[in-house]
């Protein structure tokens, strides 16, 4: 009997401890994470603790105090660089985020909620310059956690969901013309680290800037906006668009406006670097993309384009990666010269460039001349050549006999005829064009050396 009451006590004991020891558990894991924002730039200026035997609350305030350590730490978690500079913009910057989470271990998502305070003195010294009373209303705005990111994290499976607080306001600007901003329905999902996650998924419902007045307008509208990605390293991933609408507008009611709309569109790019050779891929299409201004007026229907480039040396790549990503913060003129000596390097181990479709299938100009369209399919081919460089930099004439290409143009007849109307010269072109039904074929062809267009060789 005594046993069993020890037994008891203990597993009590136990389960009694259990907050305590998850408490202990999430508050070293933050410390570790925050030790790290500390050595890159950040200071924490304000910290409260809310807790109790179950839960724990946290509130931190985070000040940019050294942006450019910032940028260089965000720099090297993401495939997306910040500009040049950048941080000039973001020093000063003060983050607020609040924590919510169970002291026992796992048992629900850490509830994150992250929301900027106060822009940099500088670009607020800007704006108090320019507009004293939109610099008064962000301050407001920002305090009251007008922009707001949600996250819910699992610290076990490293999943996450959240949303961005919706964003619907208006304001009058010293110039007279009202801001309009629009942010609605904004969520997202996915896993790995916050700030690098392996995969992600985002939808926008509205996103809409607007800035008008009695005479100028600029409008920037997007709808049904979604993005799916995965990351299984920073060169191997796939990523993708989907967009119901793009409205962009801009002008005056003196000079007119000129007005884009995009519809239906979806765009994807993959990159993989697992196999012997790397290889990456870009396809998109658009349903309909309209123009519209005082001097044109364009319709455009089912564009598509489906590129890939294969046979990449990886190394080569990656150093070539690397420099590009390095010439965002450092544009000097060396950083330029090495990235190019990188890409010749890179053309040298040889690649193949595949255009499998870039076409529209129809085009309509002024809702009268009716275009139809065209199609290009095109294959490039660059020969391995360890002398590639020095070929550029003394014989560039030879480097031509490293390229091999096939191409076939397909055009309406009523799109090459507009065309002769503009360019009289074009009209030579057409003695070497294969007549097919509506349209003019041309199949080009770049052979060691030699160039054909539909079998007939061109000398230069």
């Amino acid at each position: 009997m005594k046993k069993i009451l020890l037994l008891l006590s203990l597993i009590l004991a136990i389960a009694a401890l259990i907050p305590v020891l998850g408490n202990k558990l999430i508050e070293n894991k933050l410390d570790e994470n925050i030790e790290v924002f500390k050595t890159n730039g950040m200071e924490i200026i304000e910290s409260k603790t809310d807790s109790n035997y179950l839960q724990t609350k946290k509130h931190y305030e985070f000040l940019l105090k050294d942006a450019k350590k910032v940028v260089e730490h965000l720099n090297k978690l993401s495939n997306e660089k910040f500009l040049p500079y950048s941080h000039a913009m973001l020093e000063g910057i003060l983050v607020g985020v609040d924590l919510d989470y169970s002291n026992i271990p796992l048992s629900k998502a850490l509830s994150i909620d992250i929301y900027p305070l106060k822009l940099s003195d500088r670009v607020m010294s800007d704006m108090q310059n320019k507009d004293a009373k939109l610099s008064e209303y962000i301050k407001s705005f920002l305090q009251n956690r007008g922009v707001l990111l949600h996250v819910n994290y699992n610290l076990l499976s490293r999943d996450f969901d959240g949303y961005i607080k919706d964003i619907n306001e208006q304001q009058n600007l010293k110039s007279g013309a009202q801001l309009t901003l629009n942010l609605l329905k904004t969520t997202y999902s996915g896993s790995g680290e916050l700030i690098a996650p392996t995969k992600l998924h985002s939808n926008v419902n509205k996103m809409m800037i607007r800035v008008a007045d009695n005479e100028d307008e600029f409008l920037f509208n997007i709808q049904d906006f979604s993005t799916d990605a995965r990351f299984e390293s920073q060169t191997t991933y796939t990523s993708a668009v989907k967009l119901e609408k793009l409205e962009m507008l801009t002008g005056s009611k003196s000079s007119g406006n000129i007005e884009l709309n995009i519809s239906g569109m979806v765009a994807s790019v993959s990159s993989n670097m697992q196999g012997v050779k790397g290889e990456m891929n870009a396809k998109n299409s658009i349903n309909s993309i309209v123009v519209n201004s005082k001097e044109l007026d364009l319709n455009a229907s089912n564009f598509n384009y489906d590129i890939a480039l294969q046979g990449m040396d990886k190394d080569s790549f990656e150093e070539v990666r690397m420099l590009a990503s390095k010439i965002k913060t450092d544009n000097t003129g060396k950083a330029a010269e090495n990235l190019q000596d990188s890409f010749i390097k890179l053309l040298s181990c040889g690649l193949t460039l595949d255009v499998n479709d870039f076409s529209i299938q129809k085009v309509m100009i002024d809702n009268a001349k009716d275009l139809e369209g065209f199609s290009i399919k095109s294959k490039a081919t660059i020969k391995e050549d360890s002398s590639l460089k020095d070929k550029i930099k003394n014989s560039p004439a030879l480097v031509v006999k490293d390229v091999n290409m096939h191409t076939n143009l397909k055009f309406s007849k009523a799109m090459f005829n507009l065309a002769v109307e503009k360019y009289p010269m074009v009209v030579l072109a057409k003695e070497y064009a294969k007549d097919e039904a509506k349209s003019l074929v041309y199949d080009f062809s770049f052979i060691d050396g030699a160039f054909k267009i539909n079998d007939k060789p061109l000398n230069f």
